[in-house]
């Protein structure tokens, strides 16, 4: 373990008290005995904890937490909050649905989906993407509507009617590429079949 990680360690509550107050919320909620798994992660950037509902398990953001130490006993109960509700309702519970939220009450904690904490500095820099090579055209073929979007639109939503079929052209992204799906788009505007036209 690097000196780091040790002097975030010592700012943290031990084991045996984190599940000692684990221990004491499940007892509140009428769940004494369950017990838990949970553990420090390091490799958490921005999340404050995570409830692994089908591992059963508890992972808390050391760095976040050392950074917020009045902080843990809420994270712990939030997430905590989520294995009990997923126990008791299954999959068809919301998130941080009512039996969550109620959860969370009880405890004394406010029900807040998402921290509020200066995570700058802890979020991992990601490289910038390379430009794209594709414009993508998408035509409605319930209505004259099209448009030309760099990256392809999964939701396909039609702006003027709302969700129905859409059909995709791709072009390379160059003014030619651009050039040739506009010439597509006034075809379709013109109410000619997209079927028919090139991509």
């Amino acid at each position: 373990m690097t000196d780091e990680r040790k002097e975030i360690l010592e700012r943290l509550p031990g084991g045996t008290e984190v599940e000692t107050y684990g221990a004491s919320l499940l007892e509140l909620w009428g769940a004494p005995g369950r017990g838990f798994r949970w553990r420090w992660n390091f490799r958490m950037r921005s999340r404050a904890g995570a409830a692994w509902l089908h591992e059963d398990r508890i992972d808390l953001n050391p760095r976040l937490l050392a950074q917020n130490p009045d902080s843990w006993k809420a994270i712990l109960a939030h997430e905590l909050a989520h294995l009990l509700v997923h126990d008791r309702h299954g999959e068809e519970a919301r998130p941080h649905g009512p039996e969550w939220r109620d959860l969370m009450r009880r405890a004394g904690h406010p029900p807040a989906a998402t921290h509020s904490f200066d995570t700058r500095g802890l979020r991992r820099q990601r490289p910038r993407r390379k430009n794209r090579a594709w414009l993508f055209l998408h035509c409605c073929l319930h209505c004259t509507a099209s448009w030309i979007s760099g990256r392809l639109r999964r939701d396909r939503v039609c702006p003027n009617c709302g969700p129905g079929e859409i059909r995709v052209f791709r072009g390379p992204r160059n003014p030619s590429g651009r050039r040739d799906l506009e010439s597509l788009a006034r075809d379709h505007a013109r109410g000619l079949d997209p079927e028919s036209l090139r991509a």
